[in-house]
C-alpha cells in the first residue's frame, strides 16, 4: 500500500464531490450552459483521477514500475485540466476579465494522455 497516493486520490475524490455539489447547485443559474458542461468535465475528471490514485495506491500495483513512471504525470495533467477549468469558471461568476488559460487546459489534457500511454508502455513492458 502507497499511503500518500491514497491520500491524494482521497483528496482529489473529496474536492469533486464538493465541486460537483457547487456546481449543481451555486452555478446552475449563474452560467451559460456550455460553462457548465466545462465545470462538469472538469469535475468529472479530477474524480476520475481520483479513483485512479486509490487503485494506484492499494493492490498489487502499488509497487509496479508502470505506476511509478507515470503517476506524478498522470496526477499533474489532472489538475492542470481540471484546475483550468475551474479558474477560467470562477472568473466568468465573478465578471472579471479571464486570463489567458485557454491553453492550459489543453496541456493538462496532453499531459494526462502522455502519462496514461508512459503507464501503459511500462505495464505491457514489465511483465
Amino acid at each position: 500500500m502507497n499511503r500518500n497516493r491514497i491520500i491524494i486520490g482521497a483528496l482529489l475524490i473529496l474536492i469533486g464531490v464538493v465541486l460537483a455539489a457547487f456546481g449543481s447547485h451555486a452555478l446552475a443559474d449563474r452560467v451559460p450552459d456550455n460553462v457548465q458542461a466545462s465545470f462538469d468535465i472538469g469535475v468529472r475528471f479530477l474524480m476520475y483521477h481520483g479513483f485512479a490514485a486509490l487503485i494506484f495506491g492499494s493492490g498489487s500495483l502499488h509497487n509496479h514500475a508502470a505506476v511509478s513512471g507515470s503517476f506524478r504525470i498522470i496526477l499533474s495533467g489532472a489538475i492542470l485540466f481540471s484546475g483550468s477549468i475551474f479558474a477560467t469558471t470562477f472568473f466568468k461568476i465573478t465578471n472579471t476579465t479571464t486570463p489567458p488559460l485557454w491553453w492550459i487546459t489543453p496541456l493538462g489534457g496532453t499531459v494526462m494522455i502522455f502519462g496514461w500511454a508512459v503507464f501503459l508502455f511500462l505495464f505491457v513492458k514489465k511483465r
